[in-house]
């Protein structure tokens, strides 16, 4: 399998922090402590097992996306809840305590690194972590303290950026397992329109945030 060089892909550069961030929740989503049936991350069984037979090019590939793959569904610290993080909490009965960990670890550094680019109004960050401005604001609005008494919830609420869409972690996989850098660049880009109309329907938007 070839490699898709910087040179070859046809998506825009993403930002480091992105593909790094990226990387690593491909890491958590592929842990071989995850053996269970049900859905984790929102990820069926199906779309993680297609992204264990990755090959490490591969993952470097798809972490290449010009958004987050990870999200907050919903946002930690806006008093709302989702039948998605219900679930996960069932589900959480039967993974690895180790896995959890991690996925704690996780959960609380994107959370700072979310409210860090939106202090200081990092808006190429910003956008890669979803066009939501609400999303943005509410970030901001938090402080350092707060990030901490959020943790465990921003692991609940941990989930793969439209984890929902019937095709779009399948054309991912396929895109990266390819090597075409035309399928993986069709792949990546498909990305930020369907992020923007996910935004639009004003999933987990806080109530409590207001504009200036």
């Amino acid at each position: 399998m070839s490699r898709i060089t910087p040179e070859s892909r046809l998506t825009p550069p993403a930002d480091r922090r992105v593909a790094d961030i990226n990387r690593e929740f491909l890491r958590l989503a592929t842990h071989p402590a995850l053996q269970t049936a049900l859905p984790v991350l929102g990820l069926d069984p199906s779309i993680r097992q297609g992204l264990r037979q990755l090959s490490p090019a591969a993952i470097d590939n798809l972490a290449a996306a010009p958004v987050l793959l990870a999200e907050f569904q919903p946002l930690p610290g806006t008093g709302q809840f989702s039948m998605s993080a219900i679930a996960d909490q069932v589900a959480d009965q039967d993974i690895d305590r180790g896995w959890l960990a991690e996925r704690r670890a996780f959960a609380d550094r994107l959370l700072t690194c979310l409210w860090q680019a939106a202090s200081a109004g990092d808006r190429t960050f910003a956008f890669s972590a979803g066009p939501n401005r609400a999303a943005g604001l509410h970030y901001r609005s938090l402080g350092f303290a707060q990030i901490r008494r959020y943790r465990d919830e921003a692991a609940e609420c941990l989930r793969a950026r439209l984890a929902s869409h019937p095709h779009c972690w399948a054309d991912l996989i396929r895109g990266a397992c390819t090597g075409s850098s035309a399928d993986l660049a069709t792949a990546h880009l498909s990305l930020i329109p369907l992020t923007v109309g996910e935004c639009r329907l004003g999933l987990a938007l806080p109530a409590r945030v207001r504009y200036p």
